[in-house]
């Protein structure tokens, strides 16, 4: 998937302000981008395509971000040619770096898991407004419970918290299940609990 849309932090500013008086927009935008890292992290769900021409020669490539506010954190899937390489296939000592047994001759192309620097200033808009109230409630819990502001909030911080890790873990059980309906990895169940 590529992101060709980015925006701002401004739709969790609106989302968290009314929750957060007193709080400067400036500091919720850092935080919604230290915030989006983190999500980003456990569900996995910014990945782009990067393209390598293999030349039969080299078997070591560095996997650059396709955009600047992004790091490379994993590999989700790599393709030579029409062919899907397997972990073994190829290794990978570094989240940026990716070694090769034999050195491809086509081109290589590799879905890599990306996520936001802790600095970042924009992001993909499809996650952004996808996730935005998830997202949202990990700025209120990261800003509500910072000690001795006018908007901080110990009881509600930790409400925030749990929600926010709540919904990231079923977020990124629907994006390794590929939003299926059926989830895969779950024993079938022949007949019920009280064996009609």
């Amino acid at each position: 998937m590529l992101h060709l849309d980015f925006t701002d932090f401004s739709l969790i500013e609106h989302l968290t302000l009314p929750d957060l008086a007193g709080c400067p927009r400036a500091s919720i935008s850092e935080t919604a981008a230290i915030v989006m890292s983190d999500f980003c992290e456990v569900t996995q769900c910014y990945r782009e395509e990067i393209k390598l021409q293999g030349d039969g020669a080299t078997m070591q490539f560095d996997l650059i971000p396709p955009q600047q506010d992004a790091i490379v954190i994993g590999i989700f899937s790599v393709k030579i040619g029409s062919k899907d390489y397997l972990p073994g296939d190829y290794d990978s000592h570094s989240p940026c770096t990716i070694n090769f047994l034999e050195a491809p001759k086509e081109e290589v192309t590799i879905m890599v898991i990306l996520k936001p620097r802790l600095n970042a200033k924009t992001a993909p808009e499809s996650i952004l407004s996808r996730w935005a109230d998830t997202i949202a409630k990990g700025v209120r819990y990261k800003l509500m419970g910072m000690p001795g502001k006018t908007w901080s909030d110990p009881q509600l911080a930790g409400y925030y918290l749990q929600q926010f890790e709540r919904e990231s873990l079923r977020i990124s059980t629907d994006i390794r299940n590929q939003f299926s309906v059926v989830r895969t990895g779950r024993a079938k169940r022949n007949q019920s609990f009280f064996g009609i």
